[in-house]
């Protein structure tokens, strides 16, 4: 049985992680992986509720390409 920070650190984990809000723990003592990790988790965070790129129509993008060109502009 843990006990400790370790265990500490295990229950805070499960008390607060959600299947809306989940905990990722990714390790930090190799780089690469750490990375691969994180890009899985983000891949999934945003696959996961099938997001999709809404369809603006030639109504909005108009404004939105005069919007974007003047920000790009300052």
């Amino acid at each position: 049985m843990r006990s400790g920070p370790t265990k500490a650190y295990e229950d805070m984990i499960r008390a607060t992680a959600r299947p809306d809000a989940p905990w990722h723990v990714i390790p930090a003592d190799n780089r690469w992986f750490a990375l691969l990790a994180i890009a899985f988790a983000t891949a999934d965070a945003v696959e996961g509720p099938g997001l999709a790129v809404p369809d603006i129509g030639p109504a909005l993008r108009e404004p939105l390409l005069s919007a974007r060109a003047m920000l790009e502009n300052e």
